[in-house]
């Protein structure tokens, strides 16, 4: 068992805010692992936004973007996914309903992206509606 499974276990379970405590109450290590990249993004991901946890997001998404040509198999939903978590924090939901959607194709069980992807809709509800073409091609406001 990976040291940081605990924590995930709890956020996955629901108990965000007890995995939360638990991924913050432990002290920053440099991300010379992949365990310790995964906890240096999680955290980013989940404290408050600043320019220093943008830029671990941003790398992370470049990142990403690079290996989804070749991913294959259980790796591409796991791009997927975590490209829609990086739209969510950028605040491209649209991007990230596309990501999430994306994952469900490729994994229709995969209850996080279900999750998201509705967290997404209720995100989109809270946006004014766009302008839509009336009769005869006019906006209508």
């Amino acid at each position: 068992m990976a040291r940081h499974d605990p924590i995930i276990e709890l956020i996955a379970t629901g108990n965000t805010l007890q995995g939360q405590k638990q991924l913050f109450s432990e002290p920053n290590q440099p991300a010379n692992s992949p365990e310790e990249t995964v906890a240096v993004l999680n955290r980013a991901l989940l404290a408050p936004p600043s320019a220093e946890n943008a830029a671990v997001i941003q790398l992370a998404k470049e990142d990403h973007l690079s290996r989804l040509g070749t991913a294959h198999g259980a790796e591409l939903p796991v791009l997927m996914y975590n490209l829609g978590c990086f739209a969510l924090y950028q605040d491209d939901i649209q991007e990230a309903q596309l990501r999430f959607q994306e994952v469900l194709k490729l994994d229709p069980g995969n209850r996080y992206a279900r999750h998201n992807l509705a967290y997404t809709y209720e995100l989109m509800a809270d946006q004014p509606p766009e302008p839509s073409p009336g009769p005869c091609g006019r906006r209508r406001y």
